[in-house]
């Protein structure tokens, strides 16, 4: 009997030692896991604020860009309007000096026929006839003096004006040689994020393909505004107007060429994005992979931009 108590107290014994480290146990793994699920709960928070931020990032881009395309627009209705004003006022200038012009010349020939009319009358003395000789010698020689002035100022204005043409074209073509820099630019950061997915293993062939139009349409841009020769243009035809226009078909077509150039530059950013599609983000890397095409994303928008300002100017 005694053996029996015996072994019941120390089966009783083990039991309790094996109740209280399970109890431990539970206690210590309750501990770890309270400790851990905060942990798990910042790095989600982290992410959540990450993307938010990006999101963020995003809205305030968007904003500037439309905030941008809006001062564009103002500022190109009010060159516009002054554009028009000051057409309106030349004209009106020109118009009341042709007015002018045309009855001093009226009326100098008015003179002249009384004077010749006057000649023609035999009855007049040699000394009335001298007299009316040298009022129609000066008569002349003023008209000669006023054809005269005209002319020079006629070709000052031309002067004046051609000089204006010229600082306006080489002003656009300053504008298009810092667009298609910029295009470049952007090419050459997409062409580093290409190469960057490669050495990923990820599939880049479409933007690859891409980016090779937008070279080529850059190329041609760059050759047309390189063959643009502002004094050839002036010297080329004998009206201004003419070389107004001969300067506007080669910005037509440079803007074309850029034009093709900024939508090859999407499909290349689009089809970069596309194929990330095929490569789950894992780690802060991927995740900066995307925020550098959203940043190369919003560059092809600017560039947009940048294209409709040099449009409005043209």
């Amino acid at each position: 009997m005694e053996i029996s108590l015996q072994k019941i107290r120390t089966l009783a014994l083990a039991i309790a030692i094996i109740s209280i480290s399970i109890l431990a146990y539970g206690i210590s793994a309750s501990t770890i896991y309270a400790q851990d699920e905060p942990e798990t709960t910042s790095l989600e928070a982290s992410s959540d604020a990450s993307t938010d931020t990006r999101q963020m990032k995003r809205d305030a881009r968007k904003a500037r860009l439309l905030e941008l395309h809006e001062q564009r627009k103002a500022n190109a209705d009010e060159a516009a309007e002054k554009r028009n004003a000051f057409i309106d006022r030349v004209k009106t200038q020109r118009t009341e000096t042709n007015e002018r012009v045309t009855g001093l010349r009226e009326r100098s020939i008015e003179k002249g026929e009384k004077i010749d009319t006057r000649l023609d009358n035999e009855n007049i003395t040699d000394e009335q006839r001298e007299r009316l000789e040298k009022r129609k010698g000066k008569l002349d020689e003023k008209t000669d003096e006023r054809k005269a002035a005209l002319e020079e100022k006629k070709e000052k204005r031309m002067k004046q004006l051609e000089e204006r043409i010229g600082k306006f074209i080489e002003r656009i073509v300053d504008r298009f040689e810092a667009a298609i820099n910029r295009m470049e630019k952007i090419a050459e950061r997409v062409d580093s994020r290409i190469e960057k997915f490669q050495e990923r293993g990820l599939d880049t062939t479409d933007a690859e393909l891409a980016l090779d139009r937008v070279y080529v349409a850059t190329g041609n841009a760059r050759a047309i505004l390189i063959g643009v020769n502002i004094d050839g243009l002036l010297a080329e035809t004998d009206s201004l107007r003419d070389a107004s226009a001969n300067a506007k078909v080669i910005f037509e077509n440079i803007k074309a060429e850029l034009k093709n150039a900024h939508t090859a530059l999407r499909d290349s950013v689009v089809a970069l994005k596309a194929s990330v599609q095929t490569d789950k983000p894992t780690d802060d890397s991927d995740e900066d992979d995307g925020a550098d095409e959203d940043n190369d994303d919003d560059a092809v928008e600017d560039e947009n931009g940048d294209e409709d300002n040099n449009e409005g100017d043209n």
